[in-house]
């Protein structure tokens, strides 16, 4: 069931590439690279970061898969696909799932409570930041959104309940759904981080 939620989260970051390529005027070329980037970005910089070579997704061609079909699915209905809440709610569940995925991986690497937090955010956002410098923008994370933040938030939870209560179940269910409901609510309240001044 894991597997393919993880299955799951790599479609809706592939259809958030696709999306920014739709924003920018790519072709559909342009659209599969930031379909590609979105979903398995993250996952590559963790697995080379750790050391984990050949990355998550030679080694299982599915995930590769997951997002080229996503991408070529999508392209006849982009005209209609709207960013709703269902889309918005998805991707703060990834977010969530990708989380713990990369803390996970990190903490079985043998890797401190540091750099398993950090690789569990690194999972789930360094995908979107690559999509949008290839967009020629500043990365949507960096401009005041509560996504990293919830992600680092989740990584703690997770560390906390998987490494020191030894419930590791606990901690990914709370993990996601800590992420999950943050990022919700951070949409609907217009939650932002302070910002930088002059």
């Amino acid at each position: 069931m894991f597997y393919f939620l993880d299955l799951f989260g790599t479609a809706v970051f592939a259809l958030s590439g696709v999306l920014a390529a739709k924003e920018k005027r790519l072709d559909w070329y342009g659209g599969l690279v930031l379909a590609l980037v979105t979903a398995i970005g993250g996952g590559t910089f963790r697995d080379l970061v750790l050391g984990r070579v050949p990355v998550f997704w030679i080694n299982d061609n599915v995930y590769i898969w997951i997002a080229l079909a996503t991408g070529v699915l999508s392209f006849p209905f982009l005209s209609k696909i709207i960013v709703n809440r269902w889309l918005l709610w998805s991707d703060a569940f990834g977010l969530g799932l990708f989380t713990v995925i990369g803390c996970q991986i990190a903490i079985d690497s043998g890797m401190s409570a540091t750099v398993a937090i950090l690789m569990g955010v690194a999972t789930g956002t360094f995908g979107g930041m690559i999509r949008d410098i290839l967009c020629g923008q500043a990365p949507f994370i960096l401009k005041q959104e509560i996504y990293a933040t919830a992600s680092i938030l989740g990584g703690v939870l997770y560390w906390i309940f998987a490494e020191e209560l030894d419930q590791e179940w606990v901690g990914m269910i709370l993990c996601i759904s800590v992420v999950t409901l943050l990022r919700i609510l951070a949409i609907e309240k217009n939650w932002r981080l302070p910002k930088l001044n002059n």
